[in-house]
């Protein structure tokens, strides 16, 4: 039986042996942090400041959610995007984040867990919480709910708080972007978004990139206590599932789902 300290010394164990993995996928992009050391936030005597663009192109109820949630959760938490183009089915939603200086902090997740639990966590979920969650959880991952997590409190989440959607501001503030809805059998708890944040914990930043700053990641997960930090693992093995489905054969989908097999162990 391990102690709760064996557990969380572990799970770090087996962040490092994933995200040693990670080296071997071909295929990798360049990480980019999204911010050049060379731009200044400031131009000139007109005060011009240069503002980053993130843009994202979708079906259009997908982004219109997208665009609804990041206002839910408000200015302070996410940055705030908009609808600026509709084709057919299709929308396009651009987010202007501020100039951001410090984006590769070591802190980045510590900060986001901080500011998550502090603005959005105690908040009620915009959907009702519904039991049918559970038979949709079960039908796209064929597998159970383990009682402990069917039972949480529903409340507001990003839905997808990994270290790529985290931006640290020129003041150390935490800005997020690219929040994800609930929905097809993926609840409003606190765990997903914790799970999320073990997602990067685990790799998943340097499996998509070459290079990248999660490998100085400080664990951001010491309060918590054995039952809930078998719940961040078992939705971060659910993440990785999603990934494994998403990516088949892939050099990455292997790596997801071998990821998810190794974290079962440890899940609630």
């Amino acid at each position: 039986m391990l102690t709760p300290t064996d557990l969380q010394n572990s799970i770090q164990a087996l962040c490092e042996w994933s995200r040693k993995r990670t080296r071997a996928i071909p295929g990798r992009r360049s990480w980019s942090s999204g911010s050049e050391p060379s731009i200044r936030a400031e131009l000139g005597h007109s005060e011009c400041r240069v503002r980053l663009l993130v843009e994202k192109t979708g079906p259009s109820s997908v982004i219109q959610s997208e665009v609804e949630l990041a206002e839910l959760l408000g200015p302070e938490v996410c940055a705030q995007p908009a609808l600026t183009r509709r084709v057919e089915s299709r929308g396009t939603l651009a987010t202007y984040l501020p100039y951001i200086h410090h984006s590769e902090s070591p802190l980045a997740l510590v900060w986001a867990a901080e500011l998550l639990a502090d603005k959005v966590w105690s908040r009620p979920s915009p959907r009702p919480a519904h039991k049918d969650w559970v038979s949709e959880f079960q039908a796209r991952f064929r597998m159970d709910v383990p009682d402990d997590v069917a039972r949480q409190p529903h409340c507001l989440i990003h839905g997808d708080p990994t270290l790529a959607n985290i931006r640290v501001q020129q003041d150390r503030t935490i800005l997020l972007i690219d929040p994800k809805p609930i929905g097809r059998g993926i609840p409003g708890m606190v765990d997903v978004d914790r799970g999320k944040m073990l997602q990067s914990l685990m790799g998943w930043e340097s499996a998509l990139c070459s290079s990248g700053p999660l490998f100085h990641q400080q664990w951001p997960f010491w309060d918590l206590d054995e039952a809930a930090l078998r719940r961040t693992v078992f939705w971060c093995m659910v993440h990785y599932l999603r990934i494994a489905q998403r990516e088949r054969d892939t050099p990455l989908g292997i790596w997801a789902r071998e990821t998810a097999i190794a974290l079962e162990e440890y899940s609630a």
